[in-house]
């Protein structure tokens, strides 16, 4: 079956994050998805995605609690249009202090969503001793503890300044954080505390060719540096997203080493925006091969080993069996901490049916995606938990 008749053989009710707010040309948010998906249509209370970005489909050991250092690597940023940065054809934006796209110091209307069972947000509770170091097991010598080990992911997912694409770009990165705290305290569990997590799309898929026909817009470094800050300030993590488009997770994934070689940040590929050579995103669902995912993985490992890094975030995004190809061929990397989180929104049951059909072929442990606004009843920390396997990440959008 071609990928672009594949939209009309989903499961009624249930819709993968594309239809969150995918290309804002396309109308991905408008009344066609209502219809065929049988959800309600979901009220806008931001501003739409820029036209030239897609949404989302929709991470050490210590970690320094100071300001974020400089990579040691800048990413690439010749070829692409720069989304939340002043970056330029040349590099990294000559201003340190731009803020993201369309941020501002209190998000579009409210706070942002107000986390489960919570009356609001908190000041963050986590201090530079409180670090993930702090709480990890000891690994073999001779290789950096696990901050992952025994512990579970919470997760903010978005983009800089862009809430239309996610919970994590309503407002400025430390009262994304302030939110994101408060709603992993119900996922804390006695000697297993959450690992707090910022999801950033760092390369956001595009239904514009872009200069140098890619589909898709890389964030700027200046952008990501105060995502990154944050996460440390709290002893988090950061998780770098990459939305293809007509390029590749590898090549996307090279242009982040500068990031990567960090102690506590990690990657995540979402194959609903890798296109084929005559596709664009939004227009057709994506998909990848085995093959590429361990390419990066592969990459990536040897990145970690090579720098004495802690074991990193490796997620995969997937919300139908034919979206990730050979599936069960996907090596396992010792130094990679790996999760395939089943991405889409719609009702409770249909989120259950869609992740039992596709844990048991999944060789990752697992993870999920919540949506605030696109769920129409958000599922319960009882309710995700009595999932077989449990998710191992939770993923908020």
């Amino acid at each position: 079956m071609a990928r672009s008749s594949r939209r009309s053989s989903r499961l009624t009710g249930w819709w993968p994050a594309a239809a969150v707010c995918a290309l804002a040309v396309t109308a991905a948010c408008g009344p066609q998805h209502a219809a065929t998906s049988g959800l309600a249509q979901p009220a806008s209370s931001g501003p739409v995605a820029p036209a030239s970005t897609a949404s989302g489909s929709i991470a050490s050991g210590s970690t320094p609690a100071g300001p974020t250092p400089a990579p040691s690597t800048p990413s690439a940023l010749s070829s692409s249009t720069q989304v939340g940065g002043s970056a330029t054809a040349d590099g990294p934006g000559a201003s340190s202090g731009a803020s993201a796209v369309g941020a501002t110091d209190t998000p579009p209307g409210t706070s942002g969503p107000t986390p489960q069972g919570t009356s609001g947000p908190t000041s963050p509770t986590a201090d530079p001793a409180a670090s993930l170091a702090t709480a990890v097991p000891v690994a073999p010598s001779g290789s950096p503890p696990d901050p992952f080990a025994h512990r579970r992911v919470v997760a903010y997912y978005g983009a800089p300044g862009t809430p239309a694409l996610g919970v994590l770009g309503a407002g400025t990165p430390a009262q994304a954080w302030r939110r994101l705290d408060v709603q992993a305290r119900a996922w804390d569990r006695p000697g297993r505390p959450a690992v707090r997590t910022f999801e950033l799309i760092a390369a956001i898929a595009s239904d514009s060719s872009g200069a140098d026909g890619r589909y898709r817009n890389r964030v700027g470094d200046d952008a990501i540096e105060p995502y990154l800050r944050a996460a440390r300030a709290g002893g988090g993590t950061l998780l770098l997203d990459i939305q293809p488009g007509r390029s590749d997770f590898l090549e996307e994934a090279k242009a982040l080493q500068g990031w990567l070689s960090q102690p506590d940040v990690g990657l995540a590929l979402d194959p609903e925006w890798r296109m084929g050579p005559d596709e664009v995103p939004g227009k057709v669902i994506g998909s990848v091969d085995a093959s590429e995912v361990d390419a990066v993985s592969d990459w990536l490992e040897r990145l970690t080993v090579s720098h004495h890094l802690p074991p990193k975030l490796f997620v995969v995004h997937q919300f139908t069996p034919w979206e990730l190809r050979d599936e069960a061929a996907l090596a396992d990397r010792p130094h990679l901490h790996e999760i395939l989180n089943v991405d889409g929104f719609g009702e409770v049951a249909d989120k259950v049916a869609v992740y039992r059909r596709l844990a048991p072929s999944s060789p990752y442990p697992m993870g999920l995606k919540l949506f605030y606004r696109q769920d129409p009843v958000l599922m319960t920390p009882r309710q995700v938990l009595a999932l077989r396997p449990a998710p191992q990440l939770v993923d908020y959008q």
